[in-house]
């Protein structure tokens, strides 16, 4: 009688196991995270409160990860402990690669750390070409005061905001011998599935723009500007370039459609995110690293792209399906669908995400000069 009882029990728990949608299919492989049917993930890590902005973006396809830029720290006396390095061990991620967008620290402060940690097994470690910044920064330009700076937020000497980055970086490559790939328009690679396609790196070719007026800046704009695809999704990341790396793409007739958007030098509406620019991608989806008033307003021109903030709305993933994009994030979510009528009298539609502090930059900063009303309805 209780071997009767126990085959009908388990045949129960089975039909109730595999009813489509019940129960989602998630199981844990040594590091890998498998969701039935999934393509990949996209992953945006928050990094703690460091008081700076930064960027940590986890790509996996077919078990395969890249850490594209590793964010800051939010944990300076115990550098192995920040909040980034303990949601990976977290997620399991032992096997990465490793990309840097730019020489600046709220990108590349974790790099070393995460090389250097036997918890992790990295790869390849995929590096911007500065081959050319240093040409630049050649005899003939040593009496600029630029040049000065140029030379220490590559971290040839070192200062406080490069910590010797690029001296260190190569160190721990060479340390733990890690493959190394120095990444120039128009390389591709692939991890798992995804392809990477590098689509511009700004020339240097003269001293900087009004919009880069210093080294600083100068580095910002020769952050790399990248394009991965996973099973026909597309997401473009560019780093902190500016306005006229921007502008300078779209003349050169670039295609930068995309589906996902990392906006840009952390959605920093004075420096970089030109309405253009928002038009060109035309994303589905963009999301943000940075102050949720600089944000929201760098959303004004989005073209109707869904959005989300990391710093709001805590970590965020996109996942990929089949061609459909899955958002998910850890706090706060909420749909907002904005109608205005622009100033030359069109009905336009926008629809965001946001949460109650994101709201109030809504409504007080989000449309256009020349809105004449607005609506805004939950959904």
């Amino acid at each position: 009688m209780w071997g009767a009882a126990f085959i009908l029990l388990a045949a129960i728990v089975l039909c109730f196991l595999f009813v489509p949608g019940l129960f989602p299919a998630v199981f844990q492989l040594t590091g890998r995270t498998e969701t039935g049917g999934s393509e990949g993930t996209i992953t945006v890590l928050y990094y703690g409160d460091t008081g700076m902005d930064g960027d940590a973006v986890l790509v996996e396809s077919n078990g395969h990860y890249i850490l594209m830029d590793t964010g800051y720290s939010d944990n300076k006396k115990d550098v192995g402990n920040s909040t980034v390095i303990k949601t990976l061990k977290s997620m399991g991620v032992h096997d990465l690669d490793l990309y840097l967008s730019h020489y600046h620290n709220d990108h590349y402060y974790l790099m070393t750390t995460i090389m250097k940690d036997d918890f992790f097994h990295v790869g390849t470690v995929y590096l911007p070409n500065i081959e050319k910044l240093l040409a630049f920064s050649s005899k003939e330009n040593k009496d600029a005061k630029w040049y000065e700076d140029l030379t220490r937020n590559i971290s040839i000497d070192g200062d406080e905001w490069g910590h010797y980055a690029y001296t260190k970086i190569q160190e721990a490559i060479e340390e733990k011998r890690i493959k190394q790939v120095r990444l120039h328009q128009g390389d591709t690679f692939r991890v798992g599935d995804a392809l990477f396609e590098v689509l511009w790196q700004e020339e240097i070719d003269k001293k900087p723009d009004p919009d880069a007026p210093d080294a600083k800046h100068m580095i910002n704009n020769t952050s790399l500007v990248t394009r991965v695809t996973i099973g026909g999704v597309r997401y473009l990341t560019a780093g902190d370039i500016y306005k006229s790396v921007e502008q300078n793409m779209m003349d050169a007739g670039l295609d930068l459609r995309a589906d996902i958007l990392k906006t840009d030098h952390h959605s920093n509406p004075k420096t970089s995110n030109l309405p253009a620019f928002y038009q060109a991608v035309d994303a589905a989806w963009a999301f943000g690293t940075g102050p949720a008033s600089d944000v929201c307003t760098a959303a004004t021109d989005l073209s109707g792209s869904n959005y989300v903030n990391l710093k709001n709305n805590g970590q965020i993933t996109f996942r990929i399906d089949r061609g459909e994009i899955t958002m998910s994030a850890r706090r706060n979510l909420r749909r907002v669908n904005c109608r205005y009528t622009d100033a030359g009298g069109n009905t336009k539609t926008k629809s965001f995400m946001f949460d109650k502090d994101q709201q109030y930059y809504l409504r007080d900063r989000m449309f256009p000069a020349g809105s004449r009303d607005w609506s805004v309805t939950d959904r």
